[in-house]
Order: C-alpha cells, then sequence, then structure tokens
C-alpha cells in the first residue's frame, strides 16, 4: 500500500525540482565522489561483504547476510517490472544521466541493497551489545547510517531515481535484511535444509524472461545474476556444513592468507568464466553460479586442506551471537538442574537420620549396652502394648452397650 500511494500519489513534478536543485550544485569532485559511493548498493559490494564474512567470521551469519541482500534485491526488481516507472533522465531530458541503467526506476535497487546489507549488520552488533562496548555500537550506527544517505543521494545526484524511489528502496531492504537475520536463529541448527525450499522458486525466476534468455538483451542481467548468485549459496552452504565443516576461526597471517587468496582466486575464475562463455543471460547466470559455487564450497575444502597441511592451530575464540545465546540458554538449564538435585538428597538425609539411628548396628568402638537396660525397655514396650489393648477393648464394649 507505501509502494502503490507514493507511486501514483506523489508529486511527480516536486520530485524532478529536488533532482534539479541537488544537479545544480555538481562538479568534477562531487561527480567521482557519488560515482563512488553509489557502488556501496551494488551486487559487487555486496559479493565482497559476503565472502568475507564467510571465510573470516561466521559461516552461519553470512549466510544468512547472503540471503536477506539476495532476497531484497529480488523482490525490489519485482517491483520496478510491477509498476515500471521510467527514469528521471528518460521523463527530463534536462536532468544529466552519469549511468547507463537499463531497468525501470521505482523502486530503487542500491537503496535496497544499502537498506539490506545496514539491518543485517546492525542487527548483528545488537544481537552482540553485551559484548560489544558502548562507543563500538554508537560508532557503527553512526557509519551505516552515513551510509544509507550517501547512496540513496548519490541515486539521486546521478539522476537515477526520485526521492519516493530511494525511500522505498531502503525500507525494502531493511525489511528483507531483518527478516533473514531471524532466519538464522531456528533452535534445530536446520537452516541450511529450509533454504533449500528456494531453489525451486529461484529455478522458476528465469523462465519469466524466456525469451531473452538465450539472447544478448541485457536488461534483465540483474535478476539473472542474483539468480546464480543465490542458488549457488544455498547448495554451497548446504554441502559445506554437511561434509566439509571447515572452522573460519583463524590467526592474524591466515586470515590475510584466506583473503588474498580468496579474491584472487574467485575474481580469476569470474573472468576466466566470462572469457569461455558467450555473452548471454543464461551462460552469464551459469556463470555467476559455478564462482559462487566456489567462494562458498571449493575454496572452504580448499582452506581446510591447507590448515591440516601446515598444521595451522586455531586460535581461542568468543563464541558468536548465535552460540551465545546457546550457552545462555544451557547454562541456566544445568544451573536449574544442579538446585533441584541438591534440594533432593537433603529431604532424603534429614529423613534417613532416625532410621539410621534405629536401625544401625553398634560399630566395634562403641560400647554394648547393659543388660540391666535391655530388660527396662522390654518391660516397658510389653506395659505399653498391655495398656493399648485395654483401651481398645473398653472402646469396643461401649460401643456394643450403645
Amino acid at each position: 500500500f507505501v509502494c502503490i500511494f507514493v507511486r501514483f500519489c506523489y508529486n511527480k513534478l516536486m520530485e524532478i525540482n529536488i533532482i534539479k536543485s541537488i544537479q545544480s550544485a555538481a562538479n568534477s569532485f562531487w561527480d567521482s565522489f557519488f560515482l563512488l559511493t553509489t557502488h556501496m548498493g551494488s551486487g559487487v559490494f555486496i559479493v565482497a561483504v559476503f565472502c568475507l564474512l564467510f571465510w573470516c567470521y561466521n559461516k552461519r551469519y553470512a549466510f544468512n547476510f547472503g540471503l536477506g541482500c539476495g532476497v531484497a534485491v529480488l523482490f525490489n526488481y519485482a517491483l520496478k517490472t510491477k509498476f515500471n516507472r521510467p527514469r528521471p533522465f528518460v521523463t527530463d531530458h534536462s536532468i544529466i544521466n552519469y549511468t547507463n541503467s537499463l531497468s525501470s526506476s521505482f523502486p530503487s535497487g542500491h537503496s535496497a541493497t544499502i537498506g539490506a546489507v545496514s539491518s543485517l549488520l546492525l542487527s548483528e552488533v545488537y544481537a552482540k551489545r553485551k559484548s560489544n562496548k558502548k562507543w563500538f555500537r554508537i560508532t557503527s550506527i553512526v557509519v551505516v547510517t552515513i551510509a544509507c544517505l550517501l547512496v540513496a543521494f548519490s541515486r539521486m545526484y546521478l539522476g537515477q531515481h526520485y526521492l519516493s524511489d530511494v525511500i522505498i528502496g531502503l525500507a525494502v531492504g531493511w525489511g528483507a535484511g531483518t527478516l533473514f537475520y531471524k532466519f538464522g536463529f531456528i533452535k534445530n541448527d536446520k537452516e541450511h535444509s529450509y533454504a533449500l525450499y528456494l531453489l525451486p522458486i529461484l529455478f522458476a525466476v528465469p523462465f519469466l524472461y524466456v525469451d531473452e534468455m538465450f539472447t544478448t538483451i541485457l536488461k534483465h542481467k540483474t535478476i539473472f545474476m542474483y539468480v546464480g548468485i543465490l542458488t549457488s549459496v544455498i547448495i554451497g552452504y548446504y554441502f559445506e556444513k554437511k561434509y566439509v565443516k571447515f572452522d573460519p576461526q583463524a590467526g592474524v597471517l591466515f586470515t590475510i592468507f584466506k583473503i588474498a587468496f580468496g579474491v584472487l582466486s574467485t575474481y580469476g575464475l569470474y573472468l576466466l568464466l566470462g572469457l569461455i562463455f558467450p555473452n548471454i543471460l543464461f551462460f552469464y547466470m551459469l556463470q555467476t553460479f559455478i564462482t559462487g559455487l566456489w567462494a562458498t564450497l571449493g575454496i572452504m575444502a580448499f582452506f581446510k586442506w591447507f590448515k591440516t597441511l601446515m598444521k595451522i592451530d586455531q586460535p581461542k575464540q568468543e563464541p558468536n551471537s548465535t552460540e551465545q545465546d546457546d550457552l545462555q540458554t544451557k547454562t541456566q538449564s544445568t544451573e536449574n538442574k544442579e538446585e533441584i538435585v541438591e534440594e533432593k538428597p537433603s529431604k532424603k538425609v534429614s529423613s534417613a537420620k532416625p532410621i539410621q539411628k534405629a536401625d544401625a548396628k553398634p560399630k566395634s568402638s562403641t560400647k554394648p549396652k547393659s543388660t540391666a537396660t535391655q530388660k527396662t525397655n522390654t518391660k516397658s514396650k510389653v506395659s505399653n502394648k498391655q495398656s493399648q489393648t485395654k483401651k481398645s477393648t473398653k472402646q469396643k464394649t461401649q460401643v456394643k452397650g450403645k
């Protein structure tokens, strides 16, 4: 409903005037600056952050990061094809076009990307707020906010989007990122299996553009790229978690080696496949799929083999956000069990003390009781029994008389 309201009820002339006023302050410095900052909302930026998280930080969090960003972009692209709003430089030719974008305008894909990235990063910072310091939390919030504003402003400065495109794009990305961050907290640790249910949907998406799948028309190149990346991430993470099981935590030197080797090998494979495959959408999707499968499965198997070959010791590490929650629940349950166990034997001991005194045999160190005391005890027991029997007979006779 928000998308429909903004699309049809917003003042288009006002939005065009906003873009013109922004571009009135254009110069060579701002041109190069915003052409650089707008790449924070591109697919290359998502892939780079995902690889760093997957290779060096936490595989499960990186998996949710990739899913959240990918689904945000695909949903945003579905809205683009639904509304099919022309770009500002197409509507008004006085607006300067700095980049050559082929898709429609509403909503902004770059804004959706940076919104998903910001949401996923801040969710991880909030989940680890007990271990992180206050200055780190404040700094991360400020940096993420500045990044969102810069990307959104750059899309208007470059003449690619209206203000409403940017606002809805940020909302779509933020919502998808928050949703898929919660997906990582599945208690039975089966997120890699549940993600396989997304594969039929991803396989069906390219057939919506079957007329352009085997052509050189690159209008829908973005959606084919993200379909290939998402399918490779889901399949690669499933087999990596089930069979490879590489721990990304490592020392400084091995981490530097992983980043350097991973970037060079992944980008080199991408360029090599680009030279082999023709410039067709289907083969472009296959190129991104093979590259993503290497980045999630093949390179992790290589890191594990290299680590065992070089006998690299694993450093001590702090548990991540998901492991901290599991540890807290386990410790609470064990503490409750210990309290219950401590209460039970105390009751048993208190009830068993008189039995032990009555039934316990005299130890060899204690002196035996005298015979006179034993006789007095037996006489007292016999007299008590006789008095009880007399009382019972009296009560019976009284009842009969009545």
